[in-house]
Formats: structure tokens, sequence, C-alpha cells
């Protein structure tokens, strides 16, 4: 029964980390500056602390406002580590974004049709690239189709991309990319 527990509860912590990351992918799509708060870069936990200061009780803001958990920020460092992962993982979604132009503040964005009600589809384009986010709020795995046009490729793996055949697990996300 501990095994099967632990399998559900590794599963479930999978999830979560696909989900925070693409979360974190989604405000990266958007133009203006990302803000990451003090933790966000480790997948720090929530502290339902608060709820025992009666100054912040009422105030559920100071459940993301916990104080640092500096063992864990340290582990960050190993590679080996869950906060390790997250922060490399988010880290090249931060490097990705710093390379290519189509993230740059003056791009034209829209909402594109995925035909799917869990998976929110944006387009940007600019000086010559184009940028297909994708992100999974459902879930369940699914296959969506996008109608446009071009060769695209995963921005992360560089692997081309039928975007008539798209998959995405639940809470993940996909960076395409066309480039003109």
């Amino acid at each position: 029964m501990e095994t099967a527990r632990k399998r559900h509860d590794d599963a479930m912590l999978a999830w979560a980390l696909r989900l925070d990351l693409m979360l974190h992918a989604l405000i990266f799509t958007m133009s203006g500056l990302p803000i990451l708060y003090s933790g966000d870069e480790i997948a720090r936990e929530n502290d339902a602390s608060y709820h025992d200061d009666p100054l912040k009780a009422d105030d559920s803001r100071y459940l993301h406002r916990g104080r640092m958990d500096w063992a864990a920020a340290e582990r960050a460092k190993d590679s080996g580590t869950m906060e390790g992962r997250f922060f490399a993982q988010l880290r090249r979604l931060e490097t990705l974004r710093a390379a290519h132009r189509v993230f740059d503040s003056r791009a034209d964005a829209w909402i594109v049709d995925t035909g799917s009600d869990s998976v929110l589809g944006i387009g940007r384009y600019y000086d010559g690239e184009k940028l297909i986010g994708l992100f999974n709020f459902g879930e369940g795995q699914t296959t969506i189709s996008v109608a446009e046009s071009g060769e695209y490729a995963d921005l992360r793996t560089g692997e081309p991309v039928d975007l008539g055949t798209v998959g995405l697990l639940p809470g993940e996300h996909r960076w395409l990319l066309c480039e003109f």
C-alpha cells in the first residue's frame, strides 16, 4: 500500500511542478516584465502559518509570502533535487525568452483557437519570428490542432512539430516557433 501511495504522491508532485512551470511560461509569454516572487524560482511551497498571526490571518496574500526556506534554496544548486531541476527549467525559459525577438514587448499578440476548452493558445509575431504558446489547464492528456501556417519547431527541443497534432500532458506548455 505504501508503494502505491508513494507513486500517487510522486505523480501528483510531477503534475504540480509541470503546472507551476506552465504558469511561469504563460507569464513569460506575455508582454512586459515577468515577475518572480521570492521562492518561485525553487517551487517553494505555500506557507499557511500566516493563519497563526492575528495581524495576517485575514489576508490570504501571506500564503505566498512566508519565510524563505534557505535550505531549499541551497538545494537549487544540485541538479539532482526537485528544487535544482525546477530552477534549471525556469532558467531555461528565461534564457529562451531573452534569445528570441518574438518575446519583444512590441510583438503582435493574439489568442489562438485550439479547439479545446482546456488548452489556451497565444500567438505572438515580431520581426520574422512567430510563436504559438500552448498551455494545457486540463486534468488530462490531450491532442489539439492549430490552424496556423508555417514550419514550427518546439522552442525547447528544436524538434519539428506538426500543428495538426500537438500533444500536451496535463499542466504542460509548449512554445512552438516558426521563423520567416
